[in-house]
């Protein structure tokens, strides 16, 4: 296990502490305040909303699917809206303690957990999933290993599968916006605290957008949108939006949706 990898799994380990509120940080429900309905609801939300969002997009219904992933599913909060939707879902994520939360939390039959400790999602078989979405996770881990994951997306799509992720594309802000939005932001103290411990790599990472799409043009998918979210904002809580212009933040996020090549 590379270092990189043993420091964010502690780190989130810990985190799973006050694990809804480590997921989804407004103040107000810090120290066990998210109640689990509200909580597990505002993964339901989300869901319809993409749902909503691809049909149209793609020009078909979307699902039900035959297996769909959640990678970094924290304690499930996405993987059990997809059960929905899914004749199986399966959530993964780095934290062991999450994961056990997130099967205790569960139940689904048909939805599945697995921890994984390692930059490769190797414990799946190649073209394994038509359906894997990720949404505020990609953001935490470094741009080296969030690649490498990428890149198994595309290995463990089944031909003709969707790929959704959200992803912030770009961190550029003038050092007084910066400042700014930094100080508002209600994650500072967590992210001031990882610098100490050299847990840098859970301050939030981007991707160019470029760099994203030539990746998946070079393991044969197709792109089919990007859009700007609501995910990095402060105020996201789970409600997600696609926005129609480029929100004013130091992180913009950007969500993708690929489709991997029939063949």
């Amino acid at each position: 296990m590379s270092s990189y990898i043993e420091n964010a799994r502690e780190f989130w380990d810990d985190q799973a502490g006050d694990a809804a509120w480590a997921v989804l940080s407004d103040p107000e429900k810090r120290d066990g305040k998210w109640d689990a309905e509200e909580f597990y609801s505002a993964g339901r939300s989300e869901i319809s909303t993409l749902f909503d969002f691809l049909e149209p997009t793609l020009g078909s219904r979307i699902g039900p699917f035959e297996r769909a992933l959640d990678f970094g599913c924290g304690i499930g909060r996405l993987t059990q809206a997809l059960g929905s939707h899914a004749k199986q879902s399966v959530g993964v994520d780095i934290s062991v303690e999450m994961v056990k939360q997130a099967r205790e939390m569960n139940s689904h039959e048909n939805v599945v957990f697995h921890d994984n400790a390692v930059d490769d999602l190797g414990l799946f078989d190649s073209e394994t999933f038509d359906f894997i979405y990720s949404s505020i996770t990609l953001q935490h881990i470094n741009p080296e290993a969030s690649v490498n994951y990428l890149r198994e997306f595309a290995r463990i799509s089944k031909p003709g599968g969707l790929i959704v992720f959200q992803l912030p594309s770009q961190t550029h802000q003038s050092r007084f916006g910066r400042a700014k939005q930094l100080m508002k932001n209600r994650l500072l103290v967590n992210r001031l605290l990882c610098k100490l411990l050299k847990l840098d790599g859970h301050e939030l990472h981007a991707v160019s957008e470029k760099k994203v799409v030539r990746l998946f043009e070079s393991l044969d998918c197709a792109l089919h949108d990007v859009s700007y979210t609501n995910s990095t904002l402060p105020d996201f809580n789970g409600k997600l939006e696609i926005l129609s212009e480029k929100p004013d933040y130091h992180y913009v996020s950007r969500q993708y949706v690929f489709q991997k090549n029939p063949g």
